[in-house]
């Protein structure tokens, strides 16, 4: 994926790891903007949901049935960025130490 930018004069090894780096450093990047973009889909929702409410009560009863599906997504989020930390530091740990 960031092959074409690196620079031609970094030594193979250091050259590998570089990639894998800057690799696994832009999923987890995609990762974090998907996920943003999540909360503020979430955002979109809860204002949709207080604008239709007739009474605080409803508001708040309104609210508080959303808590699980944001619990839910923060859990999941969660998962998938701790599996992508895993993933990338087990891939800049397995980089050969010779060139190939």
């Amino acid at each position: 994926m960031v092959r074409k930018f690196l620079p031609t004069n970094v030594p193979t090894v250091g050259r590998a790891w570089l990639e894998r780096a800057l690799d696994g450093a832009a999923q987890l990047l995609l990762h974090e903007v998907d996920a943003l973009g999540g909360h503020w889909a979430e955002l979109a929702e809860r204002f949709a949901v207080a604008r239709k409410a007739r009474g605080l009560g409803e508001l708040v009863s309104q609210q508080v049935d959303l808590f699980p599906e944001t619990r839910a997504r923060l859990a999941l989020n969660q998962r998938e960025r701790r599996a992508l930390l895993h993933g990338w530091l087990t891939d800049l740990r397995n980089v050969p130490r010779q060139a190939a």
